[in-house]
């Protein structure tokens, strides 16, 4: 992966670094950083380019660092920029941060998961007001080391990289008129584990690329867990998941309510029907 840092700020120093070391090509966007860059490859021991990268295909937002990346796996740019080592199975969960969408019980869950799969990492995207209670919470658990809090993610851009690199997607929330995010997960191709309650059962109909469990803590370990270790059974329903996921794009739902106004209208001369 090549990363071009766009200035290089308190931050961003480690960071770089980090990629250097990982092997992948970083260099400074602009001119104006040359003495910052003496600086970081004698601390960091390192040697990163003065000069811009070509092919820049995205901008990502990591917090305060801002980095161009040209990538064509995305999962592999979230990896970097948020420092998670490439061989960390990532079991993730994306949206606000409250307590009504039952997070607590999805960190149960990855407790339970890590008996089996010790290398897996939970990762926690979005704002809210249930994160500090919930990093005291991994703090208790000794998973300090294991959550990984991402934060606000830019929806267009570092968002999509998370989904992307997700493993296994998880998703437990009582409170949902609809469940948008399950939508997007599949769309970037997360396979899913998730509870069907109140809004979210008319996201998740059969062949949708999702397991579908109860709220119960060994059958959603058990499935997440199934899901680590099964390659295979990942990507049919990741695929399941991008085809399903069209279904509902704009243009497709668009269309489906053009139909019903279209089947709706009163013909001249027929009884005017009133709801």
């Amino acid at each position: 992966m090549r990363v071009a840092f766009l200035g290089m700020g308190i931050m961003g120093r480690p960071m770089a670094a980090n990629l250097v070391k990982a092997g992948h090509e970083v260099s400074i966007w602009n001119r104006t950083t040359g003495k910052d860059l003496e600086g970081l490859n004698a601390i960091y021991g390192v040697r990163i380019k003065d000069q811009p990268v070509l092919a820049i295909d995205k901008v990502r937002y990591y917090g305060d660092v801002v980095a161009a990346v040209a990538a064509e796996d995305e999962a592999t740019a979230f990896r970097a920029l948020a420092q998670i080592p490439a061989g960390r199975p990532l079991v993730t969960y994306v949206g606000r941060v409250a307590h009504e969408k039952n997070i607590e019980f999805l960190v149960k869950v990855f407790v339970e998961v890590r008996r089996t799969v010790p290398a897996a990492m939970l990762v926690i995207a979005g704002e809210g007001p249930a994160r500090e209670s919930l990093r005291q919470m991994t703090a208790r658990l000794g998973l300090e080391r294991d959550v990984h809090f991402a934060g606000y993610l830019d929806r267009n851009t570092a968002l999509l990289d998370c989904y992307a690199a997700a493993n296994v997607f998880v998703f437990a929330s009582r409170t949902e008129t609809q469940g948008l995010v399950l939508l997007e997960a599949m769309a970037q191709g997360a396979p899913i584990v998730s509870t069907a309650e109140l809004g979210t059962r008319s996201v998740l109909k059969p062949d949708c690329g999702a397991l579908v469990v109860e709220e119960k803590l060994q059958p959603f370990a058990a499935a997440v867990t199934r899901l680590l270790q099964d390659e295979g059974l990942r990507n049919e329903l990741a695929e399941r998941g991008r085809t399903y996921a069209k279904t509902w794009s704009s243009a497709v739902m668009a269309r489906r309510l053009a139909d019903l106004y279209q089947s709706l209208r009163v013909s001249p001369g027929s009884e005017r029907v009133v709801a």
